[in-house]
């Protein structure tokens, strides 16, 4: 046991003793990687639990990442009270992405009805990518669902919420990257038919959003949120066209 100091950790206390800042924190570079900030990470948030506090906030620029990562996971008592607060909100998203998924299944039809006479392996490649993308919602609407629907009154333990989370956040990652090549491939077409240039040069910009928005833990929710609705305004726009533009299509079939 060494009697010397090396290492500390300081905070500051934020809104009327609810929310603590995690302000400076530093470890001698030669006893680094001993696990000796993870262990005054701790301490602190147990410090926290102590006085009272209910959040604990780190803020860092992002070539100091690994001060961020420091903090411990998601209490489950946290978790469970997360779940509780937000209940009706995740049942309601479940629903609506349930009916999204269906009917993105006559919309894809439609598209590839209008895309096939202007460029069909395109139009084929970038529908056949919806249509995967299809049963990847229900499966992830299924997992999101255990969250807030309990089967035959078995209550899940924390464990397996953050299993179920862990496995719905990563099935969101597959689909929004293939959702996001499915449109830039879509658009190409898309600029040579009766839907337009204007929607296809919309949709480009949502694709790469889309892209991004893959990555949520690197965007922020901001970013996230812009993406979603960004994306979701395309796909209006895009409905609007095809009603508009689909006795056209069927005309120069």
């Amino acid at each position: 046991m060494m009697n010397v100091s090396l290492d500390t950790k300081l905070g500051i206390n934020q809104d009327r003793k609810s929310r603590f800042y995690s302000w400076l924190g530093g470890v001698y570079p030669e006893y680094r990687g001993q696990g000796v900030a993870s262990e005054l990470m701790c301490r602190q948030h147990e410090w926290c639990k102590e006085q009272g506090y209910e959040v604990v906030r780190t803020q860092t620029k992002n070539k100091w990442r690994s001060m961020l990562i420091l903090n411990p996971p998601l209490a489950n008592a946290e978790l469970t009270a997360w779940l509780l607060k937000w209940r009706f909100n995740i049942a309601m998203a479940d629903e609506l992405s349930f009916f999204a998924a269906i009917c993105l299944i006559p919309s894809t039809v439609a598209l590839y009805r209008i895309l096939v006479k202007v460029d069909k392996i395109k139009a084929l490649l970038g529908c056949a990518l919806l249509t995967v993308i299809i049963p990847i919602y229900l499966f992830l609407d299924i997992i999101w669902g255990r969250l807030v629907y309990p089967v035959y009154g078995i209550q899940l333990s924390p464990d397996i919420y953050k299993l179920v989370l862990s496995i719905y956040y990563g099935g969101m990652h597959t689909a929004a990257t293939i959702l996001s090549m499915a449109t830039i491939i879509l658009c190409l077409v898309i600029r040579r038919s009766v839907i337009g240039r204007p929607a296809a040069m919309f949709g480009f910009v949502a694709g790469i959003l889309d892209f991004i928005d893959a990555y949520p833990w690197l965007i922020g929710t901001v970013m996230v949120f812009v993406s979603q609705l960004f994306f979701s305004a395309w796909f209006v726009i895009l409905g609007m066209r095809m009603l508009g533009r689909s006795d056209e299509a069927e005309g120069l079939a």
